[in-house]
């Protein structure tokens, strides 16, 4: 999924259009087989070089960001250069090796290094996610998740996304709706969120709160039963990895990913979440 930080938004609705071919739907069988690869190529990765186009609804307007992302899954370490808007800047998490903030390295005025809450305002600020939902793994996590608790629809078609033999992996969560959640221990946004496997940036603008709000026990607050009414994933037949992600709620598209330049399992140097080689 996205990252980042405050650097990540433009303000200007775009429209992605993909071309692709596409044949007749497989069964259900398929479906599940395809669902299957795609578990264990994610489970298979210990680190993961891309370049990532992220689209996210803010309010009504759908933003834009580009970054090229190296990262190891365990321990989770990433590296971001942004691309746009805001071309160059970097940031890197190395969890323990700084304390577990994030460097940024704004690579111009003010010329100095900063670290930052991965957590915190400036990285969350207009964001649907957290650096720490990179890649595939968080996805997969909330995927199987919802599947097994919601009733849902599966279908996949062979499809030809700019000369590019795949998958088109639907899965529609039939029953999408919203509902009242009480409230029953002391926790934040974001807490109950990854508690439901939810995104919180939705939940926060759909009870007009902050992602850190505080929520009191017994108060009520409105969540989707599931995280999206239909998730479309675009597989690469040859690697059983996404490369496209699109996420929709009532309203229609809520966030849109898309993967290219893949690389899976290449070794990274650790010189690479070092924040010496900065702006370097």
């Amino acid at each position: 999924m996205k990252i980042v930080s405050r650097y990540i938004f433009l303000s200007v609705i775009l429209v992605l259009s993909l071309s692709f071919t596409a044949n007749e739907a497989l069964n259900e069988s398929d479906a599940e087989d395809v669902y299957k690869r795609l578990n264990e190529s994610v489970s298979a990765i210990k680190s993961m070089e891309f370049n990532l186009v992220n689209y996210e609804r803010i309010g009504d307007v759908l933003l834009r960001g580009e970054q090229h992302v190296t990262l190891t899954t365990s321990p989770f370490q990433c590296y971001i250069l942004m691309i746009e808007p805001s071309n160059g800047e970097e940031l890197i998490y190395a969890g323990e090796k700084y304390d577990f903030q994030a460097v940024y390295e704004p690579n111009g005025f003010p010329y100095l290094q900063f670290e930052l809450d991965p957590m915190g305002d400036l990285m969350r600020k207009n964001n649907h996610h957290t650096i720490f939902d990179l890649g595939f793994n968080s996805m997969m996590k909330m995927l199987n998740f919802h599947m097994a608790e919601s009733q849902h629809k599966l279908e996949v078609i062979d499809v030809v996304l700019d000369d590019k033999e795949a998958y088109k992996l639907s899965i529609d969560f039939i029953k999408f709706t919203y509902r009242s959640y009480e409230i029953v221990e002391k926790e934040s946004i974001s807490d109950l969120a990854e508690r439901l496997m939810l995104n919180d940036y939705m939940l926060a603008l759909l009870n007009d709160k902050e992602i850190s709000d505080i929520l009191k026990v017994g108060s009520e607050i409105t969540i989707p039963t599931s995280y999206a009414k239909k998730i479309e994933l675009f597989i690469d037949k040859k690697n059983g990895l996404p490369f496209s992600q699109k996420v929709f709620d009532d309203k229609g598209l809520y966030e849109h990913y898309e993967f290219s330049e893949l690389v899976v399992n290449r070794p990274v140097s650790e010189d690479r979440f070092n924040s010496d080689f900065l702006g370097k």
